[in-house]
């Protein structure tokens, strides 16, 4: 007696704090009299079109219902509709629960440079660079924070950003705010490069996430911005990473790249991300760049296969399964079988199992099994029995 009157092709689709919900409630009186009807809902702040009070024999009404997404919707991450109907007699229950998400945006702090000068820089500033808004919303304040003093480079950082709706109502919850920070720079002469740290599998590939034994490989750009040879010293935080050979000194204005390499290791997924911080020491100025790698377990999906047949007194197995997505780290598991079997009439599930290695940790991987049937159904031979007749007369016995 619910349905969302968007269709059902987006179902699964998720909400926003703003956005309109209508659901289409659709009575038919089934009585052979005229009955009164009555319709209510769980939601607070829903709203009911108007409807006949009564319904004449077999009459049909639709009521649409609409709802707007709050921002306690959001932090709950769904809503569910429960409409009552009276009906005579007859009071059925129908409802719909529909999941929300947070509208996203992307807020920056604003970048500043200026030569060194023995006083604090700071850049109490930002712009919105991704995402919208909704209608009636503003974002009345961001916090922002940094000062950069020395010569080298810090980060300049929002936070604690605040969105109001037209009555000046708190909405933040409705939003997920991703927080860019900006970069304060205190320079000897131009830098020409502030990020010395770069993935060289390209920009297009930052949020990709790691799983256990894969290599990241990040380069490291250095470039002499003193007029004389200066030495040059590359160090960084990840126990493990493996530094590329390079030059020990620079000739002015000369630029080196160093290749840094890491294999992602059973704690880094654990952790869910990890940090490789580089600290290049170039004369006596001292930077670093860092890169924030995200990390997820190695999703596998492993399927067992249904099977079926009449009674013949042999046990039904089906041992064979298929491992998708990612797949095991090699040598983490063995003997990944199934194990149902069934030899009399009626049905099992087929078991899947494996032996985990010593080198085993379920945190690095997401499993998903599947796992069939087998099925002993009763053997179809058709049998027939007839009763025999009888006949005498009566003499008041059966």
């Amino acid at each position: 007696i619910v349905t969302k009157t968007d269709g059902e092709e987006n179902d699964g689709k998720k909400y926003h704090i703003g956005d309109t919900i209508t659901w289409t409630i659709k009575v038919t009186n089934i009585y052979a009299e005229e009955k009164s009807v009555t319709v209510t809902e769980n939601l607070k702040g829903a709203e009911l079109s108007e409807y006949p009070k009564t319904l004449k024999p077999g009459e049909e009404i639709s009521i649409t219902a609409t709802y707007v997404v709050t921002a306690a919707d959001v932090e709950a991450k769904s809503i569910k509709n429960t409409v009552s109907v009276k009906l005579g007699d007859l009071e059925p229950k129908g409802d719909d629960t529909v999941d929300t998400e947070p509208v996203e945006i992307t807020i920056k702090a604003d970048d500043a440079e200026k030569p060194y000068d023995g006083t604090a820089l700071t850049k109490d500033s930002w712009k919105q660079t991704a995402g919208e808004l909704v209608e009636g919303h503003k974002i009345d304040s961001v916090k922002v924070t940094g000062s950069q003093t020395l010569v080298g480079s810090s980060e300049n950082k929002p936070s604690e950003a605040k969105i109001v709706d037209k009555d000046g109502v708190d909405v933040t919850k409705g939003y997920k705010i991703t927080y860019e920070n900006g970069t304060l720079t205190v320079t000897d002469k131009d830098i020409p490069d502030n990020k010395i740290v770069t993935k060289t599998d390209g920009e297009e590939n930052d949020g990709k996430k790691y799983h256990i034994g894969d290599t990241i490989t990040w380069t490291i750009k250095v470039k002499n911005i003193y007029a004389e040879e200066k030495t040059v010293t590359v160090t960084e935080n990840l126990k493990g990473a493996k530094l590329s050979d390079y030059k020990k000194s620079l000739k002015p204005d000369e630029e080196i790249s160093i290749t840094a390499t890491y294999v992602v290791t059973a704690a880094d997924v654990e952790a869910k991300s990890f940090k490789n911080t580089v600290t290049v020491k170039l004369g006596d100025l001292e930077k670093k760049g860092d890169d924030t790698v995200d990390t997820e377990p190695i999703k596998i999906e492993i399927t067992a296969d249904s099977a079926s047949k009449a009674y013949d007194g042999k046990a039904l197995e089906k041992p064979d399964v298929t491992v998708g997505g990612d797949g095991f780290v090699e040598g983490e598991v063995t003997e990944l079988k199934a194990t149902g079997t069934i030899t009399e009439v009626g049905s099992v599930t087929n078991t899947i199992t494996y032996t985990e290695g010593s080198a085993f940790k379920a945190d690095n991987y997401t499993i998903t099994k599947d796992e069939g049937t087998l099925t002993i159904k009763q053997n179809s031979a058709e049998i027939t029995i007839t009763a025999k007749d009888a006949t005498k007369t009566y003499d008041g016995t059966a």
